[in-house]
């Protein structure tokens, strides 16, 4: 028997994958509040207009699933914990993952990458911890106690080997419950979001403000000491004065030693943005025309 094998799928599965039936029926969503004027208003203007792809929706659908599973769970053995309920206060909305009613503990899924895991500060999961804490305060707005919340990471790049610093291919991860954001209570650091949000509405895009180094994710330029025609650096610095001062101090007078500036990413976070194909401070960023 003759293997063939077509890197494709039926019309019919792929159609059901690319199916998306996400509606937040408010202007804005939980997951927009921290993100940065120029992000929200080009997705309130482009948004109908990206394609999405098989790849970005297969992990959508594979996380629909998980909330169709807990959700006929529910309804056999437990009829006070929620999944997938849209709350609303004002122009936000959002839909949470899961809550357990018992443990009042809520959840939010995430698919990742393995390092997003390894690399975990406080810092780098600052997103994931106001994310949960808004749906905690809107659920308790309406009446639930929630005592803790988490994300539960399934990491989609984890392999066997990674078994000694990544024991398993998933981690729940804890946050504390945010009370205040920014020195804000949170229904004051969101009526002011929002007013941030609806004052550049109208403002043309090439005159929104850019977005800052640290929410796309922008990378240091970095110097490398570099020995003869080898490949990898001898050592990395973060200052060309560095570099400099460090090559004064070697001893070694038999080979050459020069400086290769490495220019970091400045905008990594936009690579996986929906909208930066029309966004001019990326077009611009990546000397790309508009």
């Amino acid at each position: 028997m003759n293997l063939k094998i077509k890197f494709e799928l039926p019309e019919k599965i792929e159609k059901v994958i690319m199916k998306n039936n996400y509606k937040k029926n408010t202007k804005y969503s939980v997951s927009q509040m921290y993100k940065e004027p120029r992000a929200v208003v080009l997705e309130a203007r482009y948004g109908d207009k990206v394609q999405d792809d098989l790849d970005r929706r297969l992990w959508s659908f594979i996380g629909t699933a998980l909330h169709n599973a807990l959700e006929a769970d529910e309804f056999a053995t437990d009829n006070e914990s929620l999944t997938e309920i849209r709350l609303k206060y004002s122009k936000m909305s959002g839909k949470f993952d899961h809550y357990d009613a018992k443990n009042k503990i809520l959840y939010d899924f995430k698919q990742t990458s393995k390092y997003k895991v390894l690399n975990a500060t406080e810092k780098s999961l600052r997103d994931y911890q106001i994310q949960l804490s808004l749906y905690a305060w809107l659920l308790e707005r309406e009446g639930f106690e929630v005592k803790q919340i988490a994300n539960i990471i399934f990491m989609r790049d984890w392999h066997k080997r990674d078994r000694f610093k990544l024991p398993e291919k998933f981690a729940t991860i804890y946050h504390d419950i945010l009370k205040e954001i920014d020195g804000l209570p949170i229904q004051q650091w969101i009526d002011k979001r929002i007013e941030t949000f609806d004052k550049y509405m109208n403002i043309p895009d090439n005159e929104l403000p850019y977005c800052s180094e640290e929410f796309r994710w922008a990378e240091p330029d970095t110097f490398a000491v570099m020995k003869n025609k080898n490949k990898n650096a001898t050592r990395l610095l973060d200052t060309r004065e560095q570099a400099e001062q460090y090559i004064a101090n070697i001893k070694d007078t038999k080979n050459k030693y020069w400086i290769q500036e490495r220019q970091g990413n400045k905008f990594k976070r936009c690579e996986y943005c929906s909208i930066s194909e029309y966004c001019n401070q990326y077009k611009e960023g990546k000397n790309e025309k508009i």
